[in-house]
């Protein structure tokens, strides 16, 4: 699952990495990764991040490390995601919270955990606040 990211104006940004709010409902350690996209149809692979074990216990913030150098524009819009090895809704899911007014649509695609796919289509999901952001450096 992935949502929307959006650049501030400040051009000359790279990723350094993604952060999410996990929580893990399997009972066992997934391992699990991010990645970044544009918000073209379909995505276009930009970067991705370490593969993380998330502990079965695992409810709380989890950041990933991205590999490389990944170059972010100015006032450019993103497309974040969380992929984690499992099953649809047996696995680790990003956390989203329902405040009003700072919603933004959601979108998923069911692939086989591999590595990421230099293009992504996905299906929109429901409009809600996710949990997952970009922290970005100069």
């Amino acid at each position: 699952m992935g949502g929307i990211f959006s650049m501030n104006n400040i051009s000359g940004q790279s990723a350094s990495s993604i952060t999410a709010h996990l929580k893990n409902s399997t009972g066992e350690t997934r391992k699990a990764k991010a990645a970044i996209y544009d918000n073209a149809s379909p995505r276009n692979l930009i970067g991705y991040t370490e593969e993380v074990d998330v502990i079965s216990a695992q409810d709380g913030w989890l950041e990933f490390g991205i590999i490389g150098e990944v170059g972010l524009t100015a006032n450019a819009t993103y497309f974040l995601c969380v992929w984690s090895e499992g099953y649809h809704y047996q696995t680790t899911n990003i956390f989203f919270g329902n405040q009003s007014g700072e919603t933004g649509v959601i979108a998923y695609a069911a692939l086989e955990y591999t590595d990421f796919p230099a293009e992504l289509s996905t299906s929109a999901g429901a409009e809600i606040l996710s949990c997952i952001f970009c922290n970005y450096s100069d």
